[in-house]
């Protein structure tokens, strides 16, 4: 009997033709069953010490492997970006009350006008006091506090975006 067909029937790749046609050998004779037998254990032997040959599976290239990487890289990026960011917006403009306060106040008699440092513009009338912040934070409100407000204010107020 030939070794391959033998070989190709342990290994299980066989066709139903081939199996009956060993099937058929091997009942033939007793020295037939003990040569098949013998197949056998030599088959397994070869495969416990891997002496057996078998084709190799072509190795593929992986598909999608440009793409992955340009993924791996534009997510660390954008992950960088979103990270300074979110710095600048939750810490960035922080001042922990150290912020330089300036005070304005009106004699009796006068009018004044000023533009504050965020592009407000304001009118204080006689005997007025306001105090504000020299520099403006985006997160802040100009006019901290105002004093003898019985008179009258007048704002004209200039919306600029940090």
């Amino acid at each position: 009997m030939d070794k391959d067909l033998l070989y190709r029937f342990f290994d299980g790749r066989a066709s139903v033709g081939e199996m009956r046609k060993i099937k058929e050998w091997s009942e033939t004779s007793d020295e037939n069953k003990e040569q098949l037998l013998k197949e056998r254990k030599l088959f397994d032997t070869m495969i416990l010490v891997g002496n057996l040959k078998k084709k190799p599976e072509p190795v593929r290239p992986k598909s999608g492997y440009f793409i992955r990487e340009l993924l791996k890289i534009a997510s660390v990026v954008l992950i960088t970006v979103f990270a300074t960011i979110s710095m600048f917006v939750f810490f960035g403009n922080r001042d922990n009350g150290q912020t330089a306060m300036n005070t304005i106040t009106v004699p009796a008699g006068q009018r004044v006008n000023i533009d504050l440092p965020d592009g407000t513009n304001v009118w204080l009338n006689a005997g007025t006091s306001m105090k504000y912040p020299a520099a403006f934070l985006f997160e802040s409100f100009g006019v901290h506090s105002l004093t003898n407000m019985d008179t009258y204010l007048f704002f004209y107020l200039s919306f600029r975006y940090y």
